[in-house]
């Protein structure tokens, strides 16, 4: 019972570590993709605004 006592508790805050860096890890390449979209999306207007001009 001792040992099941121990292993509940480290499990779980393995399960809720574990969990907290695939968050992070999915907010870390979801702001990364997001910032190449703003990048990709500023260069082409950027080239047709000093075209224009």
């Amino acid at each position: 019972m001792k040992k099941q006592r121990i292993n509940g508790p480290v499990e779980a805050t393995k399960s809720v570590i574990s969990k907290t860096v695939i968050s992070l890890t999915a907010t870390s390449l979801f702001a990364g993709t997001d910032k190449n979209r703003q990048t990709r999306q500023c260069r082409p207007r950027s080239l047709k605004q000093n075209a224009g001009k």
